[in-house]
């Protein structure tokens, strides 16, 4: 089994996301496609902050990882869990 893995999703966290919640009561569309959160593919809405915690708690070293907004990469990590779209991790096993 390998011990290195990239992950990518959609981030539930972005603003978009966060004032349809605050404005309607109802989870939005997908931020990075246009799709109602039942539609979409993923079994689990998502944030960049809550996957950092996951990676902690389950002993996972992030080697990279990348925002995008949009077509966009964000190269600064002031509010990225505001700003994000589409997050990118690369992952590496502890000792496994």
């Amino acid at each position: 089994m390998g011990r290195r893995a990239i992950v990518s999703f959609a981030n539930w966290g972005h603003w978009r996301c966060r004032t349809g919640l605050l404005l309607t009561g109802c989870l939005s569309t997908d931020p990075a496609r246009a799709q109602p959160w039942y539609a979409s593919t993923r079994s689990r809405a998502v944030s960049v902050r809550d996957f950092v915690a996951f990676c902690h708690a389950q002993d996972l070293t992030i080697i990279g990882r990348h925002h995008l907004a949009g077509p966009r990469r964000l190269h600064s990590t002031w509010a990225e869990n505001l700003r994000t779209t589409i997050a990118v991790f690369e992952l590496e096993a502890a000792g496994r």
